[in-house]
């Protein structure tokens, strides 16, 4: 098919309609910018490559690959936003990644009557896995399997099994049926090099010092 070459326009004052056609940009250094401002605007960047600048620089990169770069022009995943490069990245969960060079992190903003989380779905369904926060009562929560496994009270308590720990740590467990003892708590030393006669696990019950520090209590060992 013919191609007609413009190399000047001036200035358009009406709708420009292309009917079955293409609009071509030449070089990299050309685009579509606004009239009074002309740092701003998606370019041509390099083969298969789309780039959107703002002010002169370059914000947005889009490779031939379809991943997408915020804030640099060479994304790592299908989702890259960038604030500093931090040299060679390099992520293995790739997905949405996040870079910079210093302290970088993911900020959840919600009314303080409502809840923040992050939702771990799959084919079978949505909330399998969730870490969640209760902004009216500040509290933490692990899921999973779509069940209240753990949380952190707002008053610093953590709960196992229970959702309103009355301790500092409060496990609950209820048996699914059957008869004898349930392990509710397991405390397990690991070898490392040969076990000696006196060895073995203790729990310590320490008690605070009105002079500062603490001092021992009662414990419960259990010795080979």
């Amino acid at each position: 098919a013919a191609q007609t070459n413009i190399t000047s326009l001036g200035t358009i004052t009406s709708d420009l309609t292309l009917s079955g056609a293409k609009l071509l940009v030449a070089d990299s250094a050309q685009g579509i910018f606004g009239a009074n401002d002309g740092d701003t605007g998606i370019r041509w960047e390099t083969s298969n490559v789309l780039a959107i600048d703002t002010a002169g620089s370059e914000r947005i990169t889009i490779k031939s690959d379809g991943k997408v770069g915020i804030g640099t022009n060479a994304p790592e995943g299908p989702l890259h936003v960038a604030t500093a490069n931090v040299g060679s990245a390099h992520g293995d969960w790739d997905t949405l990644v996040l870079e910079e060079n210093g302290r970088c992190g993911l900020t959840i903003i919600t009314p303080n009557d409502n809840y923040g989380a992050i939702d771990f779905a799959d084919a079978d369904g949505n909330e399998q896995g969730i870490i969640q926060y209760k902004h009216a009562t500040n509290d933490m929560f692990l899921i999973t399997a779509g069940t209240s496994r753990m949380m952190l009270s707002g008053s610093g308590n953590v709960g196992i099994g229970t959702t309103a720990p009355g301790a500092p740590l409060d496990i609950q467990y209820t048996p699914g049926g059957g008869s004898g003892a349930y392990t509710m708590l397991e405390i397990t030393q690991l070898e490392s090099g040969n076990m000696l006669t006196g060895d073995g696990s203790r729990i310590l019950f320490n008690t605070a010092k009105s002079s500062g520090g603490t001092e021992a209590g009662a414990s419960i060992d259990a010795v080979r």
